[in-house]
């Protein structure tokens, strides 16, 4: 379980650090105060490959979904990784319980480039290389030498994958929901998954991965009173939204799960059953939870999980001074997350 966490230059978050972080963690604050950036330094330092910022990218539209297409000519692939682009070198840092320190270090040169003009195809020949994602972890060096080619990126050495998932503001693809279903189902531990789900819409019996036309994959439902299955995203967007958060905890089973904007696309009266399911399954997988929200529903509702286990909990608020622009956190206890929500006070 990670303990603590320092980035130094990510995007709007200049430096900071927190201690004592707990089994479940819920990131709130205003917009533009560095909620996703702290969910995404997390994925970064976790993670094994340089590819991992252009997904970031994607997820906040910032680039079309196949990398290395439709970006401006002089525009830098990797300049907005850094709070201070006139000092691009960032640094992110976790202890774990476990597994111990790993940093990432990302440094790019100031004299050199890397161009893709609008709709042009990429020629090798012509970029270079000007960015490197340093892994410290154990004692060991890993360094991610970034060359792009026509068949995309080419790493050097990369470490060793730490186990986590990043849930972005919207449910997870269907591609991605049915290969984490039927890894789990082919090893015959889909069952949890399914009961978690019936356990909050009873109508729902049974998942199963079907072959789509045109041969993609879906996770179909099994519905009470149905002769036949449906695909979930048509049963329900946030049925399918919330199978995404189950799947995830399983994927990153002894790791870490990220998700930003939890709130969104659920019926309020739901959300304390969510959070039951949530935390049960990943109290389960032993699996690690970063949840950012702007819903005070979603925070009321979380309030008997938190009863169970005070000490497991922090909250992370987030914060931005209006003159410097630079993000900062506060962190609170359990205790006091509880106690504040039992007074109805505003804790976001």
């Amino acid at each position: 379980m990670i303990q603590s966490l320092n980035i130094e230059n990510f995007r709007a978050l200049k430096r900071v650090s927190v201690e004592e972080l707990g089994r479940v963690n819920i990131i709130v604050g205003s917009n533009a105060s560095g909620k996703t950036s702290l969910l995404e330094a997390l994925y970064l330092v976790m993670g094994n490959s340089p590819e991992n910022s252009l997904k970031l990218k994607r997820w906040r539209g910032l680039i079309e979904p196949t990398p290395f297409v439709a970006i401006d000519t002089g525009f830098h692939i990797w300049e907005d990784l850094f709070f201070d682009s006139h000092s691009p070198a960032l640094s992110v840092e976790i202890n774990d319980s476990i597994k111990g320190r790993r940093k990432l270090e990302v440094a790019l040169s100031s004299d050199q480039s890397i161009t893709l003009p609008f709709g042009e195809a990429l020629d090798p020949g012509n970029i270079s290389t000007s960015i490197s994602f340093i892994w410290h972890i154990g004692g060991e060096r890993f360094e991610g030498k970034v060359e792009l080619t026509k068949e995309g990126l080419k790493l050097g050495r990369v470490p060793p994958f730490l186990n986590s998932a990043f849930m972005a503001s919207h449910a997870g693809g269907p591609n991605e929901n049915a290969d984490r279903f039927s890894s789990l189902s082919k090893q015959n531990q889909q069952h949890d998954i399914v009961r978690s789900l019936s356990v909050m819409y009873p109508f729902i019996e049974d998942l199963s991965v079907e072959t789509e036309i045109g041969g993609g994959v879906g996770i179909y439902a099994a519905i009470r009173s149905q002769e036949k299955k449906i695909p979930l995203p048509l049963v329900s967007e946030g049925i399918n939204k919330y199978l995404s958060f189950l799947l995830a905890v399983c994927y990153a089973k002894g790791g870490v799960v990220l998700i930003d904007e939890m709130e969104g696309g659920f019926y309020y009266q739901t959300l304390e059953k969510i959070w039951v399911g949530l935390l049960d399954l990943a109290s389960t997988f032993k699996t690690q939870i970063f949840v950012a929200t702007h819903s005070m529903e979603a925070l009321s509702a979380l309030k008997p999980s938190i009863d169970k286990d005070v000490d497991s909990c922090a909250l992370l608020r987030m914060k931005r001074d209006d003159k410097t622009g630079v993000c900062g956190v506060d962190r609170v206890s359990g205790k006091r997350i509880a106690a504040a929500l039992e007074e109805r006070f505003e804790i976001r």
